[in-house]
């Protein structure tokens, strides 16, 4: 059992994914504690949320009924572009036919998907996946039988309308950004929109304001896509699969200049994209403002003794940057690295790789765990002089009298408002002036 999860539920991960894109209605079949956990806690976008609130006759007798009657009030009450079933634990336990349930709705013509996620399938990154296995497969409601998009469509094949509009034409697709385990996900995409579009390329971010249902379908038409964590691998692997769409994986997110340029060259030697000369003079004129600001700093920086041991608990894909910012640019010591999730096989050799590559001349300990009690006996067996992490962290720093910067889920700050992020060409330097501010 694992001590205060740090990301939510499959469930709530499959609900916050879907709550992120414009125009869909996600409809939550579940119990009212499920659906308003997530609500209140804001991990669903708007707070409000349709859901059939099943009781315990809905769990002994069924609440396939209940699903069809709250299917119909959505539908009368929200105009939406897409309707998402999401069934979690208890319907999952029980057996409701919810993907049926879906079907009856677009036999009467409203676009439906439909989303098995119980909480107990995995966290909030697990939950992300199936709503994107259930967008991929058919977003749009009927497939050529007429009938629901199967619940992890990912083994379908769509079939093509040749009367349908020309879609939007991406030129990257955007994967493994997860609302909300990703604290500062909104920042983090307008900061890959800009850099994509600095190196001359049109990105389908998928999620957020700009997005919608129709995205999804674009996706396929796309030169290729870019995973910035494991839980984008599924859906690039289904893209590459069924519409010849290659991927590129990365380690974690870029955080400055440098792995922004590096994440260049790599697109450019993967597709043979030239990268324009803007954008090479845009990754020199950062690197120099940079200097110039560290130059600036460094008396304050060393009279005040700043240069101290720091720890890091985030996700896989958000510790190597962060790390290598502190290490490379500050000259800070990382005395203890948390992974909070266990990055999958193919990822996890290049991981500890870069990861031992930039820690073994520290001694750091490195632990994958995410469990709070493992996690901070390490850290006051290491005693950072500065704690980047959750706010799960908070008890931790404060017995040991380091300061907290809250980078990664779940926050009890109001650290992830607005676009805020450490990712991208502007990240290094906004990671830099919350390190100088908390110490």
């Amino acid at each position: 059992m694992i001590d205060t999860p740090r990301t939510g539920c499959a469930f709530h991960g499959a609900l916050q994914t879907l709550s992120a894109i414009p125009g869909v209605v996600p409809v939550a079949h579940c119990t009212a504690n499920c659906a308003a956990v997530g609500s209140l806690r804001g991990q669903v976008f708007g707070n409000v949320i349709s859901a059939t609130n099943i009781l315990e006759r809905h769990i002994i007798f069924g609440g396939a009924a209940r699903l069809r009657e709250q299917l119909k009030n959505t539908a009368r009450v929200h105009n939406g572009d897409l309707y998402a079933v999401v069934a979690g634990c208890a319907p999952e336990i029980v057996g409701d036919d919810s993907a049926a349930m879906t079907k009856e709705l677009t036999d009467q013509g409203y676009p439906a998907i439909c989303v098995n996620a119980p909480g107990f399938g995995g966290g909030a990154g697990d939950g992300y996946e199936k709503a994107a296995a259930a967008l991929l497969g058919g977003c749009g409601g009927k497939n050529e039988s007429g009938g629901a998009v199967k619940p992890d469509g990912m083994d379908d094949h769509s079939s093509e309308d040749e009367t349908a509009p020309e879609p939007d034409r991406y030129d990257v697709n955007i994967l493994g950004i997860v609302p909300q385990k990703h604290i500062f996900w909104l920042g983090e995409l307008y900061a890959i929109h800009d850099l994509t579009r600095l190196l001359g390329l049109r990105a389908n971010l998928l999620l957020g304001p700009q997005s919608g249902p129709a995205d999804w379908q674009s996706a396929k038409h796309a030169r290729f896509s870019i995973v910035f964590s494991q839980h984008g691998l599924r859906a690039a692997q289904f893209l590459e699969a069924n519409h010849g769409v290659p991927y590129l994986l990365t380690t974690g997110l870029p955080v400055g200049a440098r792995d922004s340029e590096s994440l260049a060259e790599r697109v450019r030697q993967a597709w043979g994209i030239e990268i324009p000369e803007d954008a090479a003079r845009q990754f020199q004129a950062v690197k120099k403002r940079l200097r110039r600001e560290l130059m600036e700093a460094a008396p304050y920086y060393y009279t005040k003794g700043l240069q101290r041991e720091f720890a890091i608990v985030a996700g896989h894909d958000e510790v190597l940057g962060c790390v290598r910012v502190l290490t490379d640019t500050l000259g800070m010591v990382p005395s203890a690295a948390v992974v909070a999730d266990i990055p999958e096989a193919s990822l996890l050799p290049p991981f500890l790789d870069e990861i031992k590559g930039l820690t073994k001349a520290y001694g750091t300990q490195l632990l994958f765990s995410e469990n709070t009690g493992e996690i901070h006996s390490l850290l006051s067996e290491a005693r950072p002089g500065l704690i980047l992490g959750s706010g799960l962290e908070a008890m931790a720093a404060k017995k040991i009298g380091a300061p907290l910067i809250e980078l990664s889920a779940p926050v009890f700050s109001a650290a992830p408002v607005f676009a805020r992020h450490y990712c991208g060409l502007s990240g290094e330097e906004s990671l830099l002036a919350d390190v100088f501010r908390s110490l």
